[in-house]
Formats: structure tokens, C-alpha cells, sequence
């Protein structure tokens, strides 16, 4: 039955417009979390804002991209701050 459902689910997607698809991401946006990359072994994810129609794609904003910088996220910086000490130390 999960099989028939799963492939439901891939057929009703496929059938979403790009407006569709933004909806929806933005009604499911509190319980997205986007793995962004490792900074030296702090994995960097953040929690998705909201998504928009960029052209011919849906965009996927960040709440970390809200940050005019991102080194202002406490878990970004400290990653950031352990790659340099790291580099340094290598040098």
C-alpha cells in the first residue's frame, strides 16, 4: 500500500505548477530544515524562510540568508573561527 501511495505522491507532483509548488513550500516552511555545508566539522543547516518564483524555478529562502552577514550566525562564526585556527595552525 506505501508503494501506491509513494507513487501518488510522485504523480501529484509531477502535476504541480510552479505557483503550486511555491504554496505549498511555504505552508510546510516551519517544518523544512536545508542542510547547508560543513564549515571544518560544524554542519551548517537553517531553517527555511519562505520560497518565491525566481524565473523559471522556485527559490528556497534560508532564514540564514536574512542575515546581512552570514558569520552573524553564532554556529557559522564559531565554524568559521575553527577552520582559521585550524589553517593557521597548518601554515
Amino acid at each position: 500500500m506505501r508503494d501506491k501511495t509513494y507513487s501518488d505522491m510522485g504523480q501529484l507532483a509531477s502535476q504541480l505548477s510552479n505557483n503550486d509548488l511555491e504554496h505549498l513550500i511555504n505552508i510546510v516552511a516551519e517544518r523544512l530544515d536545508v542542510f547547508v555545508g560543513c564549515v571544518g566539522r560544524h554542519q551548517i543547516t537553517s531553517r527555511v524562510a519562505s520560497a518565491c518564483i525566481n524565473g523559471p524555478l522556485v527559490q528556497v529562502n534560508l532564514q540564514l540568508a536574512d542575515l546581512d552577514e552570514i558569520g552573524e550566525d553564532r554556529f557559522v562564526r564559531m565554524g568559521l573561527e575553527a577552520w582559521a585556527e585550524k589553517r593557521e595552525a597548518q601554515s
